[in-house]
């Protein structure tokens, strides 16, 4: 499927920053849907991110993450409002991907993040070192 003209808005920051939740009331506002790439990894891996940390480790998520984050964002265009993984922007082909939309940085405080992130299936907020 190739790409659809025009930039889809595209939601990045730290896990907890609240990526989703800003997607949401965007794409509410535009009288769009939001795409949410973690689900949309956790229906390929047919598991939740927690899961997919225990059973094939942070390295094989990140490769499915990069994959369906490109996939979905080479798809999207005007008018497509998607939130990323918080550490989708860690790939290059991710980064790249991105350049054709407007990105939007969804920034928040280290103690704030953690307390949304901490305790709720978030396996890189299960250690606070």
């Amino acid at each position: 499927m190739s790409a659809r003209p025009g930039r889809a808005l595209a939601f990045i920051g730290f896990m907890g920053a609240g990526k989703s939740t800003a997607a949401r009331e965007a794409a509410g506002a535009l009288g769009t849907r939001a795409v949410d790439v973690d689900r949309l990894v956790e229906q390929r891996l047919g598991c939740t991110v927690e899961e997919a940390f225990d059973r094939h480790g942070e390295a094989r998520f990140r490769e499915e993450e990069e994959r369906v984050t490109v996939e979905t964002l080479e798809r999207a265009g005007a008018g497509d409002v998607i939130s990323l993984g918080g550490g989708a922007i860690g790939s290059e082909a991710v980064r790249a991907a991105l350049a054709r939309h407007t990105t939007v940085l969804v920034d928040i405080d280290l103690e704030t993040a953690w307390s949304r992130a901490s305790g709720r299936g978030r396996p890189l907020a299960r250690d606070r070192r």
